[in-house]
């Protein structure tokens, strides 16, 4: 089981994780992707999909980077997709929807932190969700123009995804 800690983040540009038991497939880019930030830097070696995420429009897609302090997934890359996200303010709530009707997560925003964190238990009960067995639909389509820059997309392209096993209930 993952040890690290989960965080929805809107400063990433796609779901970045240190923990190689999260994918369901993952496959060495090319050449390492450097990942800076106000944390440090460290390198991505490695993409795949994401067996936390609905396979829904490429939501899953991720890298992995081993030196990456936590897991980030990524806001922004989630609304690139066609998820989006709103806030509450009182309490400070953070409402994650996979597409306009599906809420995917709700979590709460961490005391004295700006950080939002969730869980794989969480996560993959919404995947579990009989009510949406689309999310685990595996795309037929070619991501959407400008989703992913081009060295990605090539990936992405020689890399499809697969029908992912269900995730594991935790």
């Amino acid at each position: 089981p993952s040890t690290s800690q989960i965080s929805w983040h809107n400063a990433c540009s796609f779901n970045l994780t240190n923990d190689i038991t999260l994918f369901s497939q993952l496959y060495p880019l090319p050449s390492p992707i450097p990942i800076g930030g106000v944390g440090g830097s460290c390198a991505a070696t490695h993409a795949g999909y994401l067996t936390c995420l609905p396979t829904l429009n490429y939501i899953n897609f991720g890298l992995y980077c081993p030196s990456a302090p936590q897991t980030l997934l990524s806001l922004g890359h989630l609304h690139g997709c066609g998820g989006s996200f709103k806030t509450t303010a009182d309490p400070n709530i953070l409402h994650i929807y996979a597409n306009p009707t599906i809420l995917l997560d709700r979590v709460t925003l961490l005391p004295h932190s700006n950080l939002y964190t969730t869980s794989l238990p969480r996560l993959r009960a919404a995947l579990l969700n009989s009510d949406n067995p689309h999310l685990l639909v595996v795309p037929k389509t070619a991501p959407p123009p400008g989703l992913f820059p081009p060295s990605l997309k090539r990936f992405v392209a020689s890399y499809p995804p697969v029908q992912p096993p269900h995730p594991p209930a935790t």
